[in-house]
């Protein structure tokens, strides 16, 4: 029986033989973890399998989402579809971008973040550091300002995030630094303002573009094509579209309801074809 969390099915927004993406529920685990009994994505989709009648499914992680984010995540269904979407990720040829609420506006309504982080394990928080030394990396992003509104006293504006790198906690420890902490994280400065409740942080994974395995696989073999013969059997292999999805947080619910008319007209203007009611 496929597990519910928190009363929410994770939704399938694509899924082929190779990947399958799917929506992270808020409060839910990207990947099991020897530190807690919190179930996890990974183990709702190999139950998922199970229950179809799938034999030696596999599900394996390329990135993940803190627990306290949901969004659109992607999970390879073969190890190959694994280790080439992780190059992809490693080379930055793979889009990732988020949606969230700041508390404040940032100094200029667009720009890049590019700031030195350390993660430290014991306290599971990264920090900005101002030089170079062991465990310390560089993190980039970009950002739009897309509205902005005012809550029980305070601006708070909705952000479009690009991430430039991907390091832990990475857009929670850079925006908190320069001021604009996300809404409802209390542990990187972020404030809970009176009346408004969620579940989880005012971060959410809503949109990821990538080349599918199956043609990076392809593009690969190009340089081994050296017959005429081989050249034809390779032209009549299945290619798949470029993947470009997107996955909208629920503007019924708090604190996303804050900026509805923004992220129905962001759905819009990407041409989003995502079935939730807004």
């Amino acid at each position: 029986m496929l597990a519910v969390i928190h009363n929410q099915v994770p939704r399938i927004l694509y899924e082929d033989r190779h990947i399958i993406c799917v929506e992270k529920p808020v409060g839910m685990l990207s990947q099991g973890s020897k530190d807690t009994n919190l179930p996890d994505l990974v183990e709702v989709l190999l139950q998922r399998a199970s229950d179809k009648g799938e034999k030696d499914a596999y599900i394996g992680v390329v990135h993940r989402l803190d627990c306290g984010v949901g969004g659109v995540m992607v999970y390879a269904k073969k190890q190959y579809a694994a280790g080439l979407l992780s190059e992809a990720i490693r080379e930055r040829d793979f889009v990732k971008e988020y949606l969230c609420i700041v508390c404040g506006r940032p100094q200029e309504p667009f720009g890049e973040f590019c700031d030195l982080l350390y993660k430290d394990a014991k306290k599971n928080k990264t920090f900005i550091v101002d030089r170079t030394r062991n465990g310390v990396r560089e993190a980039r992003l970009s950002y739009t300002t897309l509205a902005e509104c005012e809550y029980d006293g305070e601006i708070l504006s909705l952000l479009r995030v690009t991430l430039g790198t991907g390091r832990i906690h990475q857009i929670r420890a850079q925006l908190s630094h320069h001021g604009i902490p996300i809404l409802l994280d209390g542990k990187y400065g972020g404030r809970t303002p009176r009346g408004l409740w969620n579940e989880g942080i005012a971060l959410w994974s809503y949109h990821l573009a990538f080349q599918h395995p199956v043609n990076m696989e392809q593009k690969k073999r190009t340089d081994f094509v050296r017959t005429e013969r081989q050249q034809k059997r390779r032209s009549a292999a299945v290619i798949f579209d470029d993947m470009d999805i997107i996955c909208l947080p629920d503007t019924n619910k708090e604190p996303w309801c804050l900026f509805e008319a923004a992220i129905c007209d962001l759905c819009s203007a990407q041409g989003a074809d995502d079935s939730r009611d807004m």
